[in-house]
């Protein structure tokens, strides 16, 4: 037996049986139309194009059943040009869309019912894609003959096994059951009756009507007689095949298993609007209830609490519904997090509020929290997270993204991953043919998966999620009559229905399982560390506004002096978080997307900015400025006053002090004492003449020089020099900050990838346009460079303080350039064969060479705020106040400044940027110092025009931590009380006994989890403090009871 001739044969014969599926059809030709914004009703008939651009479209029909179709099942087959919500009767059905196109409407007709059809549309596609011209392109109600459905379904499923099974013996009696199947059925075949057939069946037709001189069909639909004599033998064969395909099951029963769950991978913005999603929510969330009320045991899951916030606000029969199948159990809430995020980008307090917010919607709304973090499309995964899961209630994590990487095979797909604090979660992937969560209930994607299970040799069950995603959609009817049908076929895995919860939960706990200690790297996606840079800078700096915000807020509510804003604050967290979402914060979404995001964002700034303000009492004191430092840890005096005055005058600080000063623009620049961690510092103006420093910042053309470091800048506007003073040593190994343009023309998905050869081509910005001083000392100078790339400018400004340890690099780039990538290198004098970089929360050593495939892949890497390569005492920073994307090879750091990839929204990063990165020399290595100043240059000094109304004592910290290693990162009111929540997290990689005393009067303190549920003990009161115990890179979190 030739198999794949006899496959080919016997695919034909099948599909010529679908011509006869239908008893009965009745076509809906008339039906009327309106628009969104024009209710006014208009003929339109199936075959017409829309008369219109505007969306969503309203489409609507009413028909009689015929009398003559009593007591028979009736269907709609439906298709208008792009994806809708069908509703039949007033009551919502299903969505439309390329998968979802036939709906069975009355399970029994009592014959010359009315039915009236509805349909919200718009005219588009799968995953956004626009229709241009769209068509209406069919409507008819049918009858379907259930035995030839149920034999097509039986011979298209039993073909599809024979296909794909790698065994032999079963594929070769597979493939004679169906030719058995397939012989004698007396089918009609003359001219006529294949031209009837071709009239029914677009799948036969196609060919004949792509010929030179196509087939003339018509348009009009004719279903085929089909003879009793063939009914009958395709009965008898459908009994022969079912009987068939039991006995080989005996011979050659299941092999593994996999557990099944419907989902629907639904992003919340990528290739379309927000408005949209709301949409594509109530379509796909309509067809689950509905599949749910057909087959008892159908099972679904699905994530985001801010999809089911966006349905209870859009639809509440829906979301009731949704509510009643999670309480029976079939409906599976997971996640745990606001939305599917990403988990590279965003702050460590991000991370800790997605799950914050996430569980706390779960519990108020459907009574329970969830176990499972669940993200299947994530770019990669932060060492930080286990901590981060489990301290929030998550058991399980779960993904499908890392069998994506192009490089190295991920070696598990059941493990333990153990993050970066030590704690360990049971963690699961698999790999199916669509490459992750969508998944088809056919013997490809379940033999492959199995196939794929790596640890099948441990464990003998897999998850698998079916469904169609990322523009939702979801489960289909056909899907579920393929799990009852492959549930015990022969040769293929066992399939059964669970819930993922239940999956997890099913692992023995005393299973040997293998450890993933380190982060999950995707070795693809690297460019979304990068794109989109203005998206990038607005997070990062409103996740620094509402951890100001929060702070003063909490402040005042201590005082007594003004109430928490909680709802506020907490509807500006749910805004930051929507857009964290891991095609939105990565840069990969079209443009209306971030038109839509800044508009968003740039109100909430506005906002929070004053709350905050707000937050601080003040009277009117001309010539007094309060400088708040709302950190844990002392910082300089290093800030802009807005002054103004022609005459000259002395500034003096608190206790009485005159402080140094130099004119700037909109100001004087001021680089003085440090002001404690959560305290202010005041500062007056007074009349004389004001004193220069005695060792201030000198300034040359091309240098700038203050007690601890001379820097030189070259010709080519890059740093030829940076001279540590103290320990008499060159920084760099050549020029720093050299600018290189490099070709970014990936070979798939423009704004997410980065080619690993894209440096072969690139320039090198070695020419200057200007270079001139712009303030010369002695507090501040400042040197800038203006250097031009075809039609882009990038100026920069060398900043140096005269008490400042590190050089600023401000740079304002005017980018009009496509698929490019602009870096910064900085050559280092430092031998050290690995890099240092932050992440949320803790910080990850990466290899600074190309040793292995796996050291290779990682040429482009995230990092928050820094990055730092030392050796035996000494060692280099190089901070960033909006940038993600860095390299490190041999003694070379690069920070990545703008790509601008032209798809999916052709002027990514085009126009204005201005950010901020920084050179911090350093003794021994990034623990010296690395995080402060780095913290420091992303969170500037607080500076307010009058006098405190209030008597809070100038320069006295209102909260003191210790030691320096434990970062405070939310001081906040509790989500359920009027104690307030403390969180700090080990930045150093230590452990040890830390100490948080406070300047206002304490009851008690607990521990809580990051859900800021309560601990088991009261931490144990010193004073008016308390002592603790803590962990490397351990996150910390204290109810304050007042």
């Amino acid at each position: 037996m030739n198999i794949q001739d006899e496959l080919r044969r016997l695919e034909k014969l099948i599909w010529e049986i679908k011509a006869f599926e239908f008893e009965d059809i009745l076509p809906l030709e008339d039906w009327q139309f309106h628009t969104w914004n024009d209710t006014q009703m208009k003929e339109i008939h199936v075959g017409d194009t829309w008369p219109t651009s505007n969306f969503p479209v309203y489409f609507e029909t009413t028909a009689n059943i015929p009398v003559s179709w009593k007591n028979k099942q009736i269907w709609l087959n439906l298709w208008v040009g792009g994806e809708g919500l069908v509703t039949i009767n007033g009551k919502p059905f299903g969505g439309i869309d390329i998968n979802h196109q036939r709906f069975p409407i009355l399970e029994k007709s009592n014959g010359d019912e009315e039915v009236g059809i509805s349909v919200e549309v718009v005219p588009k596609g799968k995953s956004g894609i626009s229709i241009p011209n769209p068509r209406f392109e069919r409507a008819f109600f049918y009858i379907p003959d259930p035995i030839i459905y149920e034999f097509l379904a039986t011979l298209i499923n039993t073909f599809n096994a024979a296909k794909h099974l790698e065994d032999t013996e079963v594929k070769v009696r597979l493939i004679n059951l169906l030719k058995e199947a397939l012989t004698h059925l007396f089918l009609p075949g003359s001219t006529d009756d294949y031209l009837t057939m071709f009239s029914i069946n677009s799948d036969i037709r196609r060919p004949f009507e792509e010929l030179w001189d196509p087939v003339n069909i018509g348009r009009k639909m004719h279903v085929p007689f089909l003879p009793k004599k063939s009914k009958k033998a395709i009965s008898t064969a459908l009994k022969d095949l079912k009987k068939g395909i039991e006995e080989i099951a005996t011979l050659y029963p299941p092999r593994g298993k996999l557990s099944l769950t419907g989902h629907s991978h639904l992003d919340l913005i990528w290739l379309w609007p927000l408005d949209e999603t709301r949409r594509k929510a109530r379509r796909t969330f309509w067809t689950v209830v509905n599949l749910m009320d057909r087959d008892p045991e159908f099972i679904f899951v699905q994530s985001s609490p801010q999809l089911y916030a966006f349905v209870k606000e859009d639809d509440p029969e829906l979301y009731e519904r949704i509510g009643n199948r999670i309480k029976e159990g079939r409906w599976e809430i997971t996640g745990g997090s606001w939305v599917e995020m990403d988990c590279n980008l965003p702050g460590g307090e991000s991370l800790v509020r997605q799950f914050l917010f996430g569980q706390q919607f779960f519990e108020r709304e459907f009574g329970k929290k969830v176990r499972i973090g669940w993200f299947p499309d994530t770019f990669g995964f932060s060492w930080s997270l286990p901590q981060i899961m489990k301290k929030s209630g998550i058991d399980y994590f779960f993904t499908t993204k890392l069998t994506w990487s192009k490089t190295n095979t991920f070696p598990y797909d059941l493990f333990w991953w153990k993050g970066v604090d030590g704690t360990r979660i049971l963690s699961h992937s698999f790999l199916n043919p669509n490459l992750g969560f969508n998944g088809m209930i056919e013997p490809l994607a379940l033999l492959s998966t199995w196939k794929n299970f790596k640890q099948k040799d441990i464990y003998t069950e897999s998850l698998f999620t079916f469904g169609h995603g990322d523009g939702g959609g979801g489960v289909t009817l056909e899907m579920l009559e393929n799990y009852h049908f492959f549930k015990k076929f022969p040769a293929l895995p066992h399939l059964e229905m669970k819930k993922a919860e239940e999956f997890f939960e099913d692992i023995p706990k005393d299973l040997q399982l293998p450890t993933w200690n380190g982060e999950l790297y995707l070795e693809y996606h690297r460019g979304t560390y990068t794109t989109q840079g203005k998206i990038k800078a607005m997070n990062r700096r409103l996740e620094d506004l509402l951890y100001q915000t929060e702070v003063v807020s909490s402040l005042a509510f201590i005082r007594g002096q003004k109430p928490y804003p909680k709802d506020e604050i907490t509807r500006a967290w749910k805004i930051l978080l929507r857009y964290q979402f891991h095609d939105v914060l990565p840069g990969s979404s079209i443009h209306r997307v971030y038109d839509d995001a800044f508009r968003e964002l740039n109100a909430c700034e506005k906002d929070l900015l004053k709350i905050r303000n707000n937050a601080i009492s003040l009277k009117r004191s001309n010539d007094t400025f309060l400088v708040y430092n709302l950190n844990s840890f002392a910082r300089p005096l290093r800030v802009k006053l807005p002054i103004k005055k022609k005459k000259q005058f002395k500034l003096i600080d608190s206790k009485g002090e005159e402080i140094p000063y130099q004119a700037v623009e909109d100001g004087i620049f001021v680089d003085h004492m440090n002001i404690l961690p959560f305290s202010y510092t005041r500062l007056k103006c007074a009349e004389g003449k004001s004193s220069s420093p005695t060792e201030g910042v000198k300034v040359t053309n091309n240098s700038l020089e203050n007690s601890r470091f001379r820097v030189t800048l070259s010709k080519t506007g890059a740093i030829e020099s940076i001279y540590d003073k103290r320990f008499r040593r060159e920084i760099f190994d050549g020029e720093g900050n050299q600018l290189w343009v490099y070709v970014d023309k990936p070979a798939d998905s423009d704004a997410w990838n980065i080619d690993e050869n894209y440096t072969k081509d690139g320039i090198h910005l070695d020419g200057v346009s200007h270079m001139k001083i712009i303030e010369n000392g002695p507090v501040r100078g400042i040197i800038k460079v203006k250097k031009r790339f075809k039609g882009s400018t990038i100026i920069q400004r060398y900043i140096l303080t005269m008490n400042s340890s590190r050089l600023d690099i401000h740079t304002k780039i005017d980018w009009h350039e496509r698929r490019t990538i602009l870096k910064a290198l900085f050559p280092l004098n430092i031998l050290s064969s690995q890099a240092t970089y932050e992440i949320p929360y803790g910080a990850v050593s990466r290899p600074a060479h190309r040793n292995t495939s796996w050291d290779k892949a990682k040429f482009e890497v995230s990092a928050h705020r820094w990055v730092d390569k030392s050796e035996a005492g000494y060692g280099v920073s190089i901070l960033n106040n909006s940038k993600y994307g860095h390299n490190a090879l041999d003694n070379i750091i690069g920070i990545t400044l703008l790509r601008s990839p032209i798809y999916p929204d052709f002027t990514a990063d085009e126009g204005e940027q201005e950010f901020t990165y920084s050179v911090y020399p350093h003794e021994s290595d990034w623990r010296n110092g690395t995080v402060q100043e780095a913290i420091a240059l992303n969170s500037p000094l607080m500076v307010f025009e009058g006098e405190c109304s209030e008597e809070i004592e100038a320069d006295r910290a209102l909260i003191k931590i210790s030691p320096e290693n434990l970062v405070a990162s939310a001081v906040k009111k509790a989500e359920l009380s009027d104690d307030i929540v403390l969180r700090l997290y080990e930045a150093y990689g230590g452990r040890g006994e830390g100490e948080m005393r406070f300047s206002f009067p304490i009851q008690g303190v607990e521990e809580t989890n990051l859900l800021e549920e309560e601990g088991n003990d009261l931490v144990e009161m010193a004073g008016n403090g308390f002592r603790f115990s803590y962990k490397p890179f351990e996150i910390k979190t204290f109810k304050i009871h007042l």
